[in-house]
């Protein structure tokens, strides 16, 4: 089953229609790409934990909970840019131009609407497109059931991976742009930081780091620069799920960027992955066995 893991329809024209051998290109590099992202937020991460480990000072170990966080958000911000990128008609320009307003775009656009997300993006077949390619009513059933648990997976890895990058954007944002960002302890404890500090409260997470972002606003012939204030959060927990939520972004980048590949490279518009092949009864396997070696042969 691994062997050939998807099963399609044909449509040759589709690498040049959809981005050409660059794009072709850039997908079948995802994979060392995902390995290099999950093993810098696993680095960031035992870091953090040594310094919590080691005693180090709360802001030290905090700047370490930053690095686990900035790392989970490179990952969300491939996926979000190969989300956005298939969203749109012309997937390798929109790839190589996303900024952080069309990723927001495209995170909501998933997960509020996944039964458009799911063809455009993943390429899973439905029932109409297995009939279309004249399977045996049982085989059809066996395999919507393979993608029935394929679409549950990617959904949670969705909301889990669009929930990090909607809620953190702006840590992303202020990185880009170089805004401030201060030690928790700098703000929060005696004697305080003056007017950075004035009228917030104690920090509602303990360990944190307080972002200063400024935005322009225009009334008339002036300008007005407002600065918002956010405490974003550093505590164990909290680092721990940037950590495990950046490794789901980048794996779910990761199956997608394989079934836009496979797609290309195969001729095929719409497939279904064997991925959770396991996951299903033991007379199911056995058929998508046999389905899978009908389609080598």
């Amino acid at each position: 089953m691994k062997a050939f893991s998807t099963l399609s329809l044909r449509n040759p024209s589709w690498v040049e229609r959809q981005g050409g051998v660059d794009l072709l290109t850039h997908l079948r590099g995802a994979a060392n790409r995902v390995e290099y992202r999950r093993a810098s937020i696993a680095r960031a991460f035992d870091r953090f934990l040594a310094a919590e480990r080691d005693g180090k000072s709360e802001p030290t170990t905090g700047g370490f909970g930053l690095l686990v966080m900035q790392r989970a958000l490179l990952a969300a911000e491939d996926l979000g840019g190969v989300l956005s990128a298939f969203r749109a008609d012309d997937p390798w320009t929109e790839l190589r131009a996303t900024a952080i307003d069309r990723i927001d775009e495209a995170f909501e656009w998933t997960v509020v609407h996944p039964i458009e997300a799911l063809p455009k993006v993943f390429l899973i077949a439905d029932r109409g497109a297995l009939e279309e390619e004249g399977l045996a009513e049982g085989d059809i059933d066996t395999l919507m059931r393979l993608r029935e648990r394929t679409v549950q997976r990617w959904n949670r890895m969705l909301e889990t991976s669009a929930s990090l990058w909607l809620s953190l954007r702006h840590v992303a944002k202020a990185t880009i742009h170089g805004f401030p960002i201060w030690a928790g302890d700098f703000v929060f404890k005696p004697p305080g930081a003056g007017q950075l500090s004035e009228g917030l409260p104690q920090s509602p997470y303990g360990r944190c780091a307080l972002l200063v972002t400024s935005t322009e606003h225009y009334t008339g012939n002036s300008t007005e620069i407002r600065s918002h204030r956010s405490p974003v959060r550093l505590d164990r927990e909290a680092v721990a799920r940037y950590a495990r939520d950046g490794k789901v972004a980048a794996r779910l980048y990761a199956e997608i960027c394989d079934s836009q590949a496979q797609s290309r490279t195969l001729g095929y518009a719409a497939g279904i992955p064997f991925l959770l092949a396991r996951s299903l009864s033991a007379s199911d396997r056995e058929r998508l066995a046999d389905l899978s070696q009908e389609w080598r042969d």
